[in-house]
């Protein structure tokens, strides 16, 4: 299906509200510039022409929906508006898809903070959208937020994932549904809400500390490359605890998010109509479990990753970002 780039500019009406699970960017000092002991390589001369990119603007700004709260779509490091791919599979009846969908939080008036997604369909060949209303995910008016989403490429369905504190103990959890949009073409049939990560209790699987609380949850889906029948869903979480010494700005410690990553090969299963999740694999790297309590540089020295991640088809994860520390040389930063 050949069709012009389209950009669909959403615009959400937002106040201006602050809450506990907004990421830190607290910091112990001014940045300065750090230098990290590497072979340095002679920087190439590139050109600074370019090419010229022509946008195709094919609707208006569109209203989603009135916050009260920052709408922050997609987290921090998730891509909020995710596209279908052309058709379903063959054997799901040869959909044709093409329609996008956006997950976002919002807190309208006298609502708790909800996560909601809004459909926007492919219409015809001559690329006319419609915007769909906001939708939430769940049915319990309880604070979510933070959402990730990505469609599995085989029903073109749109997983989303978000946290929220479920019991109203102060303890995170990652919750999961989706939208079973490929059974007629349509969005509105959402699954019940699926406990992905309870901060009490990862499966059996000890964290790095005991009072781990993983939450931003980024969500990522590929095909399985162990298994042709499968997808991959991939999601990674940021530890909202910090072990790192107390300042007077901080009496619960400089943050210095380690991530944790679950793994879950999963299929539609036509006989319950509904996907079947493998149980999960779950993945911590041992450098940033140090810096999240002040030894991955050196013991006390504090250090903090800015992570983004990326998740290549034959399942190979990356993450790439910045390291802030207490001090300007840094002899072992790794590469992850």
């Amino acid at each position: 299906m050949k069709r012009l780039i389209t950009c669909t500019v959403l615009v959400l009406l937002l106040g201006t509200l602050l809450w506990a699970d907004t990421m830190d960017p607290y910091s112990k000092k001014k940045i300065k510039p750090m230098s990290i002991n590497e072979k340095e390589i002679p920087a190439k001369k590139t050109s600074t022409a370019r090419n010229e990119v022509i946008w195709n603007v094919k609707a208006p700004p569109t209203s989603l929906i009135f916050s009260y709260y920052d709408y922050m779509p997609g987290s921090y490091c998730n891509t909020p508006l995710q596209i279908q791919g052309d058709y379903t599979h063959p054997n799901l009846g040869y959909l044709p898809g093409g329609s996008m969908f956006v997950s976002y939080h919002a807190q309208p008036l006298n609502s708790e903070r909800r996560v909601f997604t809004s459909y926007i369909s492919y219409i015809d060949e001559y690329d006319t959208y419609n915007v769909g209303a906001a939708s939430t995910i769940s049915a319990q008016n309880i604070r979510e937020g933070y959402p990730g989403i990505d469609i599995d490429s085989v029903t073109q369905d749109p997983i989303i994932a978000w946290h929220v504190d479920n019991d109203n103990d102060g303890n995170w959890e990652v919750e999961l549904a989706y939208d079973s949009w490929h059974l007629l073409g349509s969005p509105g049939y959402v699954s019940s809400v699926i406990e992905w990560l309870d901060s009490e209790d990862y499966g059996g699987v000890e964290s790095p500390f005991a009072d781990d609380q993983f939450a931003w949850p980024y969500l990522y889906i590929i095909n399985d490359p162990d298994d042709s029948t499968k997808r991959r869903l991939l999601i990674f979480t940021n530890n909202n605890t910090s072990h790192c010494d107390p300042t007077p700005e901080q009496p619960g410690g400089v943050p210095s998010e380690n991530v944790m990553l679950t793994i879950s090969d999963f299929a539609w299963n036509d006989n319950t109509g509904g996907y079947d999740f493998d149980v999960p694999i779950y993945v911590t790297w041992p450098v940033l479990d140090d810096y999240n309590n002040e030894s991955g540089i050196a013991e006390g020295v504090w250090g903090r990753y800015f992570n983004g991640y990326a998740v290549t088809d034959d399942g190979k994860v990356a993450m790439m970002g910045f390291l802030q520390a207490d001090t300007l040389v840094v002899d072992n930063a790794p590469v992850l």
